[in-house]
C-alpha cells in the first residue's frame, strides 16, 4: 500500500509548524511498520499535489488548527469537494485537492485529516508545550486508527 503523508504549515509561526513535524512523525512510524510512506511538507497545499494523490492508496493530511478542537485534536476521514468557492492561491483544502484528483484521474486515495489545536501562531520557531502534548495524543490516536484497519469508529 502506498501512503502519502502531507504536512503543511509555517515553521516560523509557532504552532503553525506542527503540520510538517507531525507528518514526519507519522511517516516514520508508518515506515517502521514496513509501509511505503512518502512524505511531503510545505507551507501550504498546492493544486499540483492532486497528481501525487492519484498515485497513492492513502493520503494523510497533517495540519495545525487555529480553532478549538475537542480533545485538542481531530482525526477525521475526508470526502471530496470540487467546489471552487472559497478557493484562493493561499487556501487549497485537502477536500478540494481530493476532488481535483478525482476529476483529473477518476480516482482518489482514501484520506484523513489529522489536525491539532495550536496555542500561538506568532513569529517564532518551535511548538508550545501544550501543542506538543496534543500532537503526541493525536499521533497515538492515529496509530490506534491505523492498527484497527482505518476504522472510522476509532476516530471519535
Amino acid at each position: 500500500m502506498k501512503v502519502l503523508v502531507l504536512g503543511y504549515g509555517n515553521p516560523y509561526r509557532g504552532d503553525d509548524g506542527l503540520g510538517p513535524l507531525l507528518a514526519e512523525r507519522v511517516a516514520q512510524w508508518l515506515a517502521s511498520l514496513g509501509e511505503a510512506a512518502e512524505l511531503w511538507v510545505g507551507q501550504q497545499l498546492l493544486p499540483e499535489l492532486a497528481e501525487e494523490l492519484v498515485n497513492h492508496d492513502v493520503a494523510i493530511f497533517c495540519d495545525a488548527s487555529a480553532v478549538p478542537l475537542e480533545d485538542g485534536f481531530l482525526l477525521e476521514e475526508l470526502d471530496i469537494s470540487s467546489d471552487p468557492e472559497g478557493l484562493t492561491l493561499h487556501s487549497v483544502s485537502p477536500q478540494w485537492l481530493l476532488g481535483l484528483a478525482q476529476s483529473l484521474a477518476g480516482r482518489m486515495p482514501k484520506a484523513c485529516l489529522l489536525s491539532v489545536e495550536g496555542e500561538s501562531f506568532d513569529f517564532r520557531e518551535g511548538l508550545t508545550p501544550r501543542c506538543e502534548e496534543r500532537a503526541k495524543a493525536a499521533l497515538q490516536r492515529f496509530q490506534i486508527w491505523w492498527k484497527n484497519g482505518n476504522d472510522s469508529a476509532v476516530m471519535i
